[in-house]
Formats: C-alpha cells, structure tokens, sequence
C-alpha cells in the first residue's frame, strides 16, 4: 500500500507513513445491515450516555443542595446554640439575681409562715438580713421577732428586737413600736424588773415617756433632809402612777407600811423618813431615806467608857450624857430609837465580839449623834460560855433537883433552862460565867425561878450568885 503523500510504499495496515510521517486513514468497507445496526447501537449508548450524563448532574445538583442545607443547618443549629446558652446564663443570672433580693427571702419566708414553720421562716429572714444590700434591715429584724415568736422560741425573738433597738438609725417612731414589741415578750413572763432596767438604760425620752407605767423612779424627799427649827410639811414625790409606801423609823419599807397620800407634818424630834415607790406591776424603787430634826438644838452624844477595843477582864459599860436627856441603845447594829433599849446603869461586857450602838434624846425630842463602843472580852479558862449550863445541871443532879443532862426536874415534866448573863471577875475568887434560871413547862411556857449561878471558868464549880449593893455573894452548890 502506497502514501497518498509521498507514494512510497508503506506496510498494510500502517496508520501513518514512516517515511513523511502523514496519517494513512483507511476507509473500511461495511456491510449496510452492519452498518445500521452500529448506528442503532451507537445512537442507543449516546441517549444512555446523555440520561447518565442528566442523572449524575442531577444527582450532582442534589449534593450540592443538601450540602447547602448541611451548612444553613449548622448555622441554624449554631444560633440556636448561642441562644440557648445566652439564655441559660441569663436564666442563671436572673435566678441568681432572684435568689439574692430581700424580696425573695421576705416571700419565702410569708410562704413558709403560711405553712405554719416559723422557724424556717425566721432562717430566710436571715438570709435575707445578710446580704450586704439589704436596706431594710429594720423591718427584717420585726419579721424575725415575729416568726420567732410564732415559733415558741421567746429568746430568739427578744434578741432580734435588741438587735433592732440598739442601732443608731432607727426613727423614733420605730423606736416606740420595737420597745412595746419588747415589753410585751418580757411582759407575757411577768418579767417587770427587766422591763424597768430596759427602760432606766435606754435613754430615749420618747420610749421612756409611752412607757411610764412600767418605769420606777427613786422617790424625791421635799424639803431635803437636815435640821430645820419649826415644824416640816414633807412630801414625797415619784414620777408614774404606782404608789409610795413610807416609814418614820429608818426600817426599809414593805407595801403594808404607810401609803403616802400628802404632806406628812414633822414636828418637834428627829425623823427617819424611808420611801419607796411600787409601780402597778410590783416593781419597787431603791428605797430613799433621810433625817429630819425639827425643833431646839440636839443634844451631845453620849460618852462610853471603856471605849471600843480588846478587854482581857471583866469591865462594865457606863454612859454619860447631858443633863435631862435619855440614853438609848442597841446590841445588833442598827440605829437607835426611842423604842430601843434604854441605859440605866452600867452594862457588863459580855465574852467574844460584841457592838453598842448609844443615842441621847433631849426633852424636846431632839436626838444626838450616834455613840458606837465595839469590844472583843477574851479571858484564859476551861470553862467555856457554852459548857456553863453542863456544869450547873450535873450540879443540881448531885442534889437531886434534875433527873436527867436536859435538865428536867425531879418532880415533874418541866425543865430547867440558863441564859447565859454575862461574865464577873471577883476578887479573890476569879472570872465567872453568870446564868439566870428559868422552868420551861410541856407547853412550852416560861418562868424565872429567881436563882442566879457562877461557874468558875477555871475549875467549872458551880455557885448560887447573887449581888447586893456593890458585893457579890458566892453559895457552892453541888
């Protein structure tokens, strides 16, 4: 076969020349039939190629578009994300918020009370009372009395209410509301004294003035007490409406003493006037007291003698005083009256610690200072003060007048019984503890026998005493 280029002679079947390189096209011969069928095969493969090709860009189109709702997806599942987490932390805020508000607390604390738990209640009360911001604090500290109350629990509540009143700025109007509140919890105890303690220590006039009833206030003493040359018109005055009791003797006074209804008259003497004020409640003042001496001028005190100290033998207390005046005196400390014991001669000091206390009143009634005589009277012996009246029933045993170491007497059920009077110191005989006698019946009734005994401190024997003008008489008995 040759080149249809440069004629030269090519192999069979040789797609180009390998002389001029030019491309050989062989035109085959076909059979028609063939040929058709070909044809019809071929247009057969381009419409499958072409539904290929429309399924594939279809299916193409499809990915895309899913691809594109993959992402709007993601983006919407990304919003929807930050919304729900913006609200959750707005929720978290506006709880956390909620939770931290006075009015919370207050509402769970109404909700609580509601349901009958108080103290729970009081315990949001306090939730709420901590918190920083809280500007109410006042009105959380009257909810908690409140609930406290409620609760049974009176402590609590008088504690939230002095929390409440001790603080500074508190209106006076709450002032007065929180103190009633106050009263009342230490009222419904019958606890009034603390009512008037509360009350003397608050230093509110307002709360003082609302609440008088419940206060006590010293008694005032009108004139003042001193010396005054006529006769007095004293009165006594105390703030509230309770009422005042009053005595003239220097003793404290009880409500079954002198009511106080106007201006008592002092006259001529001396006046111990001592007053208390009780409010309606039962609460009593500290008493007041002053002297008053109406008329001439008083007389000297007493003179004693020996004067107060140690005595080491036996001594009597004698007394001088002016001329027309009367001594009078006491042995346990309190002040003398006229009512006391009065002097009239010398007085043996008695063994241990012993006090005197003397006054002298003059014919106008006018009374002097107060003389006061303490002595310690200590002596040696074997005998002492308390074994006297041994030593005298063994004594009367031996003589048979007493049955038994009680002292009861021989012929019937009565006893004999020995008040110890004093120690003597005699001379040439010594230091004796001196007893008078007395016969005690079943009934308890007493009667002096008369008889007097010495017993020796030394060697405890025992004497009939007795002693006449100056001169002691000793009768060894036993």
């Amino acid at each position: 076969m040759k080149c249809p280029k440069c004629g030269k002679e090519i192999e069979e079947g040789s797609l180009f020349c390998q002389y001029c390189f030019a491309d050989i096209r062989i035109v085959p011969t076909y059979d028609t039939k063939i040929e058709q069928s070909i044809a019809n095969t071929l247009d057969g493969i381009r419409k499958n190629i072409g539904r290929e090709d429309k399924k594939e860009q279809l299916r193409q189109k499809r990915l895309e578009e899913l691809n594109r709702l993959k992402k709007k997806a993601a983006f919407v599942l990304l919003g929807i994300i930050i919304t729900l987490v913006a609200v959750g932390v707005c929720v978290a805020a506006w709880r956390q918020k909620r939770y931290n508000t006075v009015s919370y607390y207050v509402g769970e604390a109404y909700r609580l009370s509601e349901l009958g738990e108080y103290f729970e209640a009081s315990e949001m009360i306090d939730r709420g009372l901590a918190l920083e911001s809280s500007e109410d604090q006042r009105t959380l500290y009257l909810l908690k009395a409140d609930y406290l109350k409620k609760a049974g629990l009176t402590a609590g509540a008088i504690d939230a209410l002095n929390a409440l009143i001790s603080r500074s700025d508190v209106p006076q109007e709450e002032q007065v509301s929180a103190y009633g509140r106050l009263i009342a919890l230490y009222s419904e105890n019958g606890d009034y004294d603390k009512i008037a303690d509360i009350l003397a220590g608050c230093g509110k006039p307002a709360v003082q003035e609302v609440y008088s009833e419940y206060m006590v206030a010293d008694p005032v003493l009108t004139p003042d007490p001193g010396e005054y040359e006529d006769a007095v018109d004293l009165e006594i005055e105390a703030q509230g409406n309770g009422s005042v009791f009053y005595t003239l003797n220097g003793e404290v006074p009880d409500t079954d003493d002198n009511l106080y209804q106007g201006p008592l008259k002092l006259e001529s003497g001396e006046h111990i006037v001592t007053a208390v004020y009780v409010n309606h409640f039962g609460v009593r003042s500290s008493p007041v007291s002053g002297s008053y001496i109406i008329g001439p001028d008083r007389p000297a005190k007493p003179t004693v003698s020996p004067a107060s100290g140690a005595i080491r033998a036996q001594m009597d207390i004698t007394v001088e005083a002016p001329e027309d005046s009367v001594v009078y005196y006491t042995t346990d400390g309190t002040v003398p009256t006229e009512n006391s014991k009065q002097y009239t001669g010398p007085i043996p000091i008695p063994l241990g610690a012993s006090r005197y206390r003397f006054i002298a009143v003059g014919p106008t009634g006018k009374v002097s200072d107060i003389t006061d005589a303490e002595y310690s009277y200590t002596i040696s012996g074997n005998v002492t003060q308390a074994d006297g009246p041994n030593y005298i029933i063994v004594a009367l045993i031996r003589r048979g007048e007493v049955v038994d170491t009680i002292g009861t007497i021989a012929r019937g059920d009565a006893r004999f019984v020995f008040t110890y009077q004093g120690l003597r110191q005699i001379t040439g005989y010594g230091n004796f503890l001196i007893y008078s006698e007395q016969l005690v019946d079943e009934a308890g009734n007493t009667a002096s026998t008369g008889r007097v005994y010495a017993v020796n401190i030394s060697n405890g024997t025992v004497n009939l005493f007795s002693e006449q003008g100056g001169q002691y008489n000793l009768t060894p008995i036993g």
